[in-house]
């Protein structure tokens, strides 16, 4: 029944329009979690390759310390100066002379091929950018 009287028609008004906004928000509500879900789902995929990266590129590093054959002092050293320690952090964390982290780095160019700090983080960089791409010039057997 349609009715004259203007009270009657906006309350059915109203309640339409309070009836649309409530499937409004249930409908964005559904959509907002259905988002949420996917970016978490995201977030765990991209912990999880940056976990495998990780793993990858420790596994790089093990090998290319054992095939230039690296004692465990120098892997020590090598390792904190790929982590940007200077020498004398690197002498501090280890109870050493900087004399002594100074030798043990010229063994590790000597061993290793290069010159310089940089050029040995060059070498790892270069190293994982081949195995991540797939290259045959990846060491054999390193695996995530």
């Amino acid at each position: 029944m349609v009715s004259d009287d203007p009270d009657e028609n906006y309350g059915t008004l109203h309640l339409a329009s309070e009836v649309f906004a409530t499937v409004l928000l249930f409908a964005a509500f559904g959509l907002s979690s259905r988002y949420l879900l996917q970016h978490r789902a995201e977030l765990r995929r991209a912990e999880q390759r940056a976990m495998t990266l990780r793993s990858d590129f420790t596994g790089l590093v093990n090998h290319r310390f054992a095939e230039w054959g690296l004692s465990p002092a120098e892997s020590e050293i090598a390792l904190l100066t790929l982590k940007g320690l200077r020498i004398a952090e690197i002498s501090r964390l280890r109870g050493t002379c900087e004399g002594t982290v100074k030798a043990h780095l010229s063994s590790i160019f000597r061993k290793s091929g290069v010159s310089s700090r940089p050029e040995l983080l060059a070498t790892f960089v270069d190293d994982f950018l081949d195995f991540a791409a797939g290259e045959p010039e990846a060491p054999a057997g390193v695996s995530g």
